[in-house]
């Protein structure tokens, strides 16, 4: 490896008989305006500095490239950019600018310059010719530039949109400043000399300039940077290429880190963070396995056709389909994405019918929306989802009822709330100052619930009828009606849709009927009109209406529950469900497939056996400062407060069995051992 400070023209553009090739591996051209606008301002600076008689220069970041052997057939020299194709494409683009604007200004010798001896290589009449050799889906956009047919490119392309960019900003004043100061800019140009020298190591130590590699980009070139071109080439066009074309949103916005991201939460059975995306996948998958790494892009090419429907639901051509996936979009519901991409590629293989993939989208919006009503936490959809998809991976038959049995089995924070609890929260939840996603998808389902017409809700606002400010309703309640009704101002008996609503403003009941209820044919308003008052009784009385209509839409699955209930049942919990221990013994413990037999003991005697498995396992670990400070030991017995022996030291068993539970999982965090792993046998 050699490193050299260059200057851009003169020592790097101006070098003969060079191509300089951009390898499939690489991310797409990303730069936008933004970053042209940013290096532009930056060159008429440094050359402004220059012309006061500041001898300044501006240094753009370190190039990596790999030399090759020259071809006996060619006359140039293939140079493989490693890092800084962003920045050497988007000069690239100026300088086919600033040739543009040569011609149009009669400047044949800066025309010929950038030309024949900055653009091409001069002499050379091949496939070589061209200095920078692209990526192919941005090669015709440049080609078009050298020919002055960008016009023709008919789709969205950053190359071109940069030339126009570059183009439009310079004028017959600037024209000379800017490649003055072009002249100003200066790299540390890194040459690799491969085998000698590892690029995937020094690619990735590397801080470069411009915008940050994605996940997927640095899986793409530890992928393909080390395989032969041909290879790089083949596995590029038949998997790559089209995982980047389906995983692009309704915004063109790339969302491939997180089909990646939930294609290894399904191998790994556990939540893997966006920063962990590509370590995961390299502890996975070694460079060495070749087979199994092309058989894993086989597989997650076909997924992305399924993940392309789930992050823009208009790609589904079924009408009924797409609604479900436009609601579970509208949720914002991506940690579902691991289970859904592979149920709606099931059904792209006909292995479940149209009717089942309704059912599991349903289910999902059934499982989310019940759990936000009751308040129970988001975090723990993460664990929900990541194994959901297990029990029908190889076997398809009664697809929605085993999946419906896994969720129905979660327990604690993980649990499928019941009508029960529902019912309970339901008359003084505030459904007014929630997220507007969750607004709009419940007073959307409430309409349309069991409606052969569907109505154009868009121009409707929420209304609250027993209003915020209610100074007027004094008038016709007593201040105790008042004072009942206060409470319930948010709730959904309260709520309801119009479209009058600024006309409805904080009248009296009575006015709000003529003005905006008694015509309406919204069938939230149907109960409303039926009533000469409003008080607490009558919010009472809708909200059983409404909350009847809630265990309809989004109904509790009963006979799959009673059919769990029924089987008989080995007595064990996860962990990571965070069960409730009081007033239970357990028979045994299960951690990551090793069995601990505790025979029916008490939470003092298993917690001293989970010790003797943490130190076991690490016994180092075990014996650190860390440890001490989670399960408070001393060889002092009377410094604790309810101490136990363990070995030739005391540690504290004060506490309730949740307590000490709360212990393991800080030990099971500090050992890296996931709690959807342990699984407590009670009795």
């Amino acid at each position: 490896m050699e490193a050299n400070k260059s200057t851009v023209i003169n020592d790097f553009f101006s070098q003969r008989n060079t191509q300089f090739s951009i390898p499939v591996y690489q991310r797409n051209y990303d730069w936008k305006t933004e970053q042209c606008k940013a290096l532009l301002d930056d060159i008429i600076r440094v050359e402004e500095q220059s012309r006061s008689g500041i001898d300044s220069e501006h240094f753009i970041g370190s190039i990596v490239a790999s030399k090759e052997n020259t071809v006996a057939s060619s006359q140039t020299q293939q140079v493989t950019l490693i890092d800084g194709q962003q920045r050497i494409t988007t000069l690239t683009l100026l300088l086919l600018a600033i040739y543009r604007k040569s011609q149009e200004y009669s400047d044949a010798n800066l025309e010929d310059i950038i030309y024949n001896d900055i653009l091409l290589n001069r002499n050379i009449n091949n496939e070589r010719k061209l200095k920078l050799k692209v990526t192919a889906n941005n090669s015709a956009a440049l080609e078009a530039i050298y020919e002055n047919k960008e016009d023709s490119i008919t789709y969205n392309s950053n190359v071109i949109n940069n030339f126009k960019f570059f183009y439009n900003q310079i004028t017959p004043e600037n024209l000379n400043s800017i490649w003055e100061g072009l002249h100003r800019l200066r790299m540390v140009e890194i040459v690799l000399h491969p085998p000698q020298d590892d690029a995937q190591k020094i690619f990735e130590s590397m801080n470069s300039t411009g915008l940050d590699l994605g996940q997927a980009d640095l899986i793409r070139n530890y992928v393909l940077m080390n395989l032969p071109v041909e290879k790089q080439n083949e596995l590029f066009n038949k998997y790559w290429s089209e995982i980047e074309q389906n995983t692009k949103d309704e915004n063109h916005t790339n969302m491939i880190d997180y089909l990646f991201r939930d294609y290894l939460i399904f191998n790994e059975k556990k939540f893997v963070s966006n920063p962990r995306i590509y370590t995961t996948f390299k502890k996975l998958y070694p460079l060495n396995a070749h087979e199994k790494i092309e058989k894993t892009l086989e597989t997650i090419n076909r997924l992305s056709k399924s993940y392309s429907k789930l992050i823009n639901p208009e790609n589904e051509q079924d009408i009924e389909i797409k609604k479900e996936l436009q609601y579970i979009k509208d949720l914002e519901l991506t940690t579902a994405n691991v289970v859904l991409m592979f149920v709606l590629d099931d059904y792209a293989n006909r292995e479940i019918t149209k009717q089942t993939l309704i059912e599991v989208l349903q289910l999902i919006q059934t499982l989310v929306f019940r759990r936000f009503i009751v308040g129970a936490g988001t975090n723990a959809l993460n664990k929900i989802f990541a194994t959901l998809y297990l029990p029908v991976v190889n076997d398809k038959s009664d697809y929605i009822k085993k999946i419906t049995k896994t969720l129905l089995s979660k327990t604690g924070s993980s649990r499928f709330p019941d009508d029960k609890e529902l019912i309970k929260v339901l008359p003084d939840k505030d459904f007014y100052n929630i997220r507007n996603k969750n607004k709009s998808y419940l007073f959307e389902k409430l309409e349309h619930f069991g409606q052969s017409e569907m109505m154009d809700l868009s121009n409707l606002t929420i209304e609250h009828i027993f209003p915020q400010n209610h100074s007027k309703w004094k008038k016709v309640l007593s201040n105790e009606e008042i004072q009942k009704m206060e409470p319930l101002t948010h709730t959904l008996g309260n709520l309801t849709l119009t479209a009058v609503n600024s006309k409805l403003g904080n009248k009296i009941f009575i006015e709000k009927q003529d003005i905006g209820f008694i015509e309406s044919r919204i069938w939230l308003n149907q109960n409303v009109k039926e009533h000469n008052v409003w008080d607490s009784h009558t919010i009472e009385d809708r909200t059983k209406v409404l909350a009847d209509r809630i265990l309809n839409i989004w109904p509790f699955p009963h006979e799959v529950k009673e059919e769990l209930n029924n089987e008989k049942q080995t007595n064990f919990v996860v962990l990571s469900d965070d069960p409730d221990f009081r007033n239970t013994k357990v028979d045994k413990i299960e951690i990551d497939e090793l069995e601990i037999d505790l025979e029916e003991t008490a939470h003092v005697l298993y917690y001293l056996e989970l010790l003797r498995f943490f130190e076991k396992q690490n016994s180092e670990l075990f014996n650190n400062k860390e440890v001490s400070e989670i399960i408070k030991r001393s060889i002092i017995e009377s410094e604790l407060r309810n101490p136990s022996q363990y070995k030739d030291y005391y540690v504290e068993v004060h506490g309730k069995s949740n307590v000490k539970w709360d212990k393991v999982r800080k030990l099971l965090d500090l050992y890296g051992i996931d709690a959807d792993t342990v699984k407590i046998y009670l009795v």
